[in-house]
């Protein structure tokens, strides 16, 4: 049995809202790669059929697709020694990891802990997740003490 601490349990409650994504996954792996846990809530299918082709442009990728690594501050040094060609990209320092529904499902074997990952649709435009990442990381980024304060984290 795996428990979630309640900073992790009031984060997912915090994104897991009418105003968050249509399908929210939390994803707790081993540093072996074995997944432990699987908790989402879905109002669609969870993973788009795959291959999509030639048809989405990068950008297109980048808006349905958004990851946050929950573990980003131990996690980040551990992905930048890795292979190019497996290591997480970021587009700019303090930018949220964005990574396509396929990666981040291998790539926790690099993290060796949990990855957050929301869909984006037609329901929920990038603008919406684009805020709830940024507001997860900077959560995230605090002691867990705090995350799991009334407030929602604290923010000033």
């Amino acid at each position: 049995m795996v428990l979630l601490l309640p900073p992790i349990e009031s984060l997912l409650s915090q994104l897991v809202t009418s105003q968050a994504s249509p399908h929210t996954v939390l994803l707790l792996s081993l540093p072996s790669g074995s997944v432990v846990v699987s908790q989402s809530a879905a109002s669609e299918k969870p993973w788009l059929e795959l291959p999509w082709g030639d048809t989405l442009t990068e950008e297109d990728r980048n808006k349905r697709f958004a990851a946050v690594g929950c573990s980003c501050w131990e996690a980040r040094t551990a992905a930048e020694d890795e292979d190019e060609a497996t290591a997480p990209k970021r587009d700019a320092e303090g930018d949220p990891l964005r990574l396509q529904t396929e990666y981040g499902r291998t790539l926790l074997q690099a993290f060796g802990s949990f990855l957050l990952v929301l869909v984006a649709s037609h329901v929920t435009p990038w603008t919406v997740l684009e805020h709830k990442l940024k507001a997860a990381e900077a959560v995230l980024r605090q002691p867990l003490e705090q995350v799991s304060s009334p407030n929602g984290g604290g923010s000033e």
